[in-house]
């Protein structure tokens, strides 16, 4: 620092004014020639009290000359009430004490770094929030005194295609949110003046889930396989148990099972479904020998507690299979045909037909008894003649036999 040396005038009220300075320096600052010898004087303030805490005067009575020099470094930033200038004056120790008042240019150099107000900022948002909207401000300061050395720019670390921060600090959306995809977001913003020198802080971003989604089942087909004589719980559901779930999974409202539609309809009355559980239920056991098609769909639905209208919708296609609970019956409850006596060996006598209403119809064997009866039986119910030597009508009229039905 050029340090300026002045002469006092103790006639009458002076001014100087002096820089600039650079803040920090330490040293003289000024140095007072033209003191009477014998005469005082004193440093003393000028219009702010509190810069005196930067100088201190040098003199001793008796001298001619004083110097003005630094109690600590000089500091720009705590003088902005004052424009940057430093005010002081060397007040002359006479009868009329002449002030000559002092004003000394501080200039502004770059020696802070911005500050966050806050070094996390959290915040909770909906999903449902608008590109653009702010959802969070953040706040640094710069202690420099000067716009080219206190300005701040923000930017976000690592950079996001989600949000973006404003030269305010408001930190905004890009694009919507979706709690499904992403439920927090985490990030640093970072503050930094011209001479990029910076200060970060944590932004932490909870997404809060809003009830904009239908609710799904897990599978919009399912398949069942009951025996036909089936009443109450399926036994299994392939490929898994009937499920479904709100599809807003943050807030997951309660659904509420019921069955829309069975088809064939008449047997709507068979199934029922637990409201709470969605656990399908045979409540009228189903005759499949009475069914024109083993198959039938039953079509249900999942509803939100909160919503009835917003839903979910799934097959279940349930095949009644067999059980064997038919016994087979003959056509007839008994046979009566004319032979003639010398009818040969294979000759067709009659037919019996034996029905089983079970799928497959009669699987077994066919017997007549006694086995001595003159007759055989075929697989097909077909009776034929045996033993021709024994229809001989003078010795027997007639023969009666049994035919009965083995099933395996």
């Amino acid at each position: 620092m050029h340090t300026d040396t002045t002469v006092i005038d103790c006639t009458t009220d002076s001014s100087k004014a002096f820089g600039p300075e650079d803040e920090g320096y330490e040293g003289e600052v000024e140095v007072v020639t033209g003191i009477t010898a014998g005469s005082g004087v004193k440093l003393v303030p000028n219009i702010f009290d509190k810069h005196l805490e930067y100088l201190e005067l040098s003199f001793t009575l008796g001298e001619t000359s004083a110097t003005v020099r630094t109690k600590k470094p000089l500091d720009a930033d705590t003088l902005t009430d004052s424009g940057g200038f430093l005010f002081y004056s060397i007040m002359c120790d006479g009868v009329i004490k002449y002030n000559n008042t002092r004003r000394l240019k501080i200039n502004d150099i770059n020696d802070n770094s911005p500050i966050f107000e806050e070094k996390l900022y959290s915040q909770n948002v909906s999903e449902s929030e608008p590109v653009g909207f702010e959802v969070v401000r953040v706040t640094a300061t710069d202690a420099d005194s000067t716009a080219a050395n206190n300005a701040i720019t923000y930017s976000l670390e690592p950079a996001s295609e989600v949000f973006e921060v404003t030269s305010a600090g408001a930190v905004r959306f890009k694009k919507r949110l979706n709690y499904n995809s992403v439920q927090q977001y985490n990030f640093i913003v970072r503050a930094s003046d011209p001479l990029d020198l910076s200060d970060t802080a944590t932004v932490v971003i909870n997404v809060e889930d809003y009830d904009n989604l239908n609710p799904y089942f897990s599978h919009s087909l399912y398949q069942a396989f009951i025996p036909e004589n089936q009443d109450g719980p399926f036994p299994t559901i392939e490929p898994e148990a009937i499920k479904a779930q709100d599809g807003d999974t943050g807030i997951n409202v309660a659904l509420i099972y019921s069955i829309s539609e069975v088809s064939p309809a008449e047997y709507q009355s068979n199934f029922h479904i637990d409201s709470s559980s969605g656990v399908l239920s045979v409540q009228t056991p189903i005759d499949r020998e009475e069914m024109s098609s083993s198959v039938i769909s039953v079509s249900i639905k999942a509803a939100q507690t909160d919503d009835s209208l917003k839903t979910a919708n799934a097959v279940v296609s349930v095949t009644i299979e067999d059980v064997n609970d038919n016994a087979p019956k003959f056509d007839r409850s008994s046979y009566s045909v004319s032979l003639l006596e010398n009818s040969p060996a294979d000759a067709v006598v009659f037919k019996a037909v034996v029905t089983d209403l079970d799928q497959g119809g009669f699987v077994g064997t066919l017997r007549i008894l006694p086995e001595s009866a003159p007759f055989s039986i075929g697989s097909d119910g077909t009776v034929r003649v045996k033993d021709s030597t024994a229809l001989d009508r003078e010795t027997t009229t007639s023969f009666t036999f049994q035919v009965i039905q083995i099933s395996l």
